[in-house]
């Protein structure tokens, strides 16, 4: 079962002219679909309305992510067959659930 706050790696969804595997954190769930938003490793083209997630914050292990980019809701099937990463957990989670005014 998909849940709100998991991480999953993504394939073949398209952001920007993009179609690469790209890890994405799920915000809602939907009977059909999932709201999600995807990570990017690109801190170069990050503004001041993205959250970041270094590999030095005390939550980053529980990522699963090796290293906040668009939301996009796709289909729950292409999510069943995505690899699961990891869950957002204590300080990154509280910072994405202000952000996005979710509750996991």
């Amino acid at each position: 079962m998909i849940r709100p706050g998991e991480i999953y790696l993504v394939n073949g969804v398209a952001l920007g002219t993009s179609r690469d595997s790209r890890p994405c954190l799920v915000l809602l769930v939907y009977p059909k679909t999932a709201r999600l938003c995807f990570f990017s490793t690109q801190f170069d083209s990050a503004d001041g309305d993205e959250i970041t997630l270094l590999k030095s914050d005390a939550d980053f292990p529980a990522s699963g992510l090796k290293v906040n980019v668009p939301e996009a809701e796709i289909p729950i099937a292409v999510l069943d067959k995505s690899p699961r990463m990891g869950v957002a957990t204590g300080e990154f989670r509280r910072k994405v659930e202000e952000f996005y005014g979710v509750k996991f």
